[in-house]
Parts: C-alpha cells; structure tokens; sequence
C-alpha cells in the first residue's frame, strides 16, 4: 500500500497481530503503511482457498555446516513450508577488514554467510521438486531471509554504511546464484533482528535506510519492543515506508501498541 487508497496498490508494508500463540493459520491481520506522513491502516482477509502450507519454520544459526543448512532446506521444502522463513546469523560484526555476523559464537563472513543460505535454498529446491509441492496461484512460494541481529554480545555490532553494503552485495550474490539455478519458487530478502535493548535506535534505523537505499531487495524486521516503558504506536509507528514486515515482539507499553516496533 503505497497509496492513500488502502488496496489501491498491494504492496504488503508491515504485519500485526496479537501477541501470543496462534492455533491455527492467521485469517485476517491488520497492514500497516505509511504514504507522506499519513500512516495507512486496512483489516485484510485471506482468501478462501489457501491450499499452501499454512507455516514456516526460522531458524538461529549456530553452525557454518552446509550439510546442516541442506538438510534444514530440504526438510522445509518437503514439508511444503511456504512464506517467509528467516534465517539469523546473530550480530552484526566487522571481521578483520570484512564483514559478517556472530553466527552465535562461530563469527563469518559474508562470503560464509552467503554459502550457507545457498546450501539452505539447495535443500529447499530439492524437497520442493521431489515431492510435487506447488504454490496454487502466487508465483513464488518462499522467502529465504538473511538475517542479521543488533546484539551486543560481541562488542558494538557493526551498523554502519560499509556493513550495510556488505549484507546488500551478499544478498545480490545469493539472488543472482538463485537465478543461475532456476529456483523459481524462492525469492531472497534481508532481514534484522532490531531490539532498542541493544543499541541505539538511530544506529539500528541508519542500518536499516543504508541496506534498503541499495534497493537490494525486501527487509523484514523480526525484532522486538522489548525496554520500551510507554509508547504508542499511532505517534511513534515509523513514518518512513521502509520495513518491510514486522513479525510480531513483545507488547509495547500499552494494548494500543502490541506491534510497535522502534517506538522512539
């Protein structure tokens, strides 16, 4: 939604629901978009024949085994997973003179970074082609997203231009290896685990304009409000139209703003 008509234009900008666990698919959620400085809002329904597989699974990962990426991409792609499914390489970090993530303990490099999303999507591929999964009438069926968080475990992490540029190169590389391979059924994103208990928010938003002004591709912002004591979301919500989708965190100050990641 890009216009100030909601569903003029179906460009999905954010994602909310309750806190809590669902039972169940999502059947109807509020989108969230911003045009100018009017924040847009629209209850949507899902159609009646959804015949795709009704979750995903993300994963953190802990270990730089293509092996193990494969064979999470296979199990997904069987199982006709279908949405986004992000996988989170931990904190940000400069490495020397290059750039990657903490890999929660195993720190690598983009270049590293980038094999294992491959060897995921290779996986994905074959469970999908061997067990005849299809994604009735939508033309891609997953999202792999290349996450990264804005932890401080290992010293500041690394949210500056030069590591944005980085992440938005890998995401490239990896897109244009999909491409080669003809993996029509999955397309490539970005995504951050962006917590205002871990950084400052100007650093962690500076990150998020730098990556998208590349126009790389999609962002996902599967973070949290966690730290926040009093927000709300219709004067904090972020004007810009820029995160791409907000997976929902943990309650931020009041009913009013169950989802409102980076009140500030």
């Amino acid at each position: 939604m890009t216009s100030q008509n909601p569903g003029e234009y179906n460009s999905l900008l954010a994602v909310g629901a309750l806190p809590g666990i669902i039972a169940g698919p999502i059947t109807s959620v509020w989108v969230v978009g911003s045009s100018n400085a009017n924040t847009l809002v629209e209850d949507v329904k899902a159609s009646s024949d959804i015949s795709a597989h009704t979750s995903s699974t993300s994963y953190e990962v802990h270990t730089v085994d293509p092996t193990t990426h494969r064979t999470k991409g296979y199990k997904a792609g069987s199982a006709g997973e279908t949405g986004a499914i992000v996988l989170s390489f931990g904190q940000t970090l400069r490495i020397g003179t290059q750039y990657g993530a903490s890999v929660y303990g195993t720190p690598s490099t983009t270049a590293v970074i980038g094999q294992m999303a491959k060897s995921f999507a290779d996986g994905y591929h074959k469970g999908f082609i061997q067990t005849g999964m299809r994604c009735p009438g939508i033309s891609v069926c997953t999202t792999i997203a290349v996450g990264i968080t804005n932890n401080h475990d290992y010293g500041p992490p690394a949210l500056n231009l030069s590591d944005a540029q980085a992440w938005s190169d890998m995401v490239t590389d990896i897109k244009n290896y999909i491409s080669t391979k003809g993996y029509s059924e999955i397309q490539i994103a970005a995504a951050i685990d962006a917590e205002p208990d871990w950084s400052s928010y100007s650093d962690a938003a500076a990150w998020q304009s730098a990556y998208l002004s590349h126009h790389t591709s999609i962002l996902y912002n599967f973070g949290s409000t966690d730290g926040y004591s009093t927000c709300t979301w219709r004067t904090n919500f972020p004007s810009r139209a820029s995160v791409a989708a907000f997976v929902v965190g943990t309650q931020c100050g009041s009913a009013d703003a169950p989802n409102a990641a980076f009140c500030n």
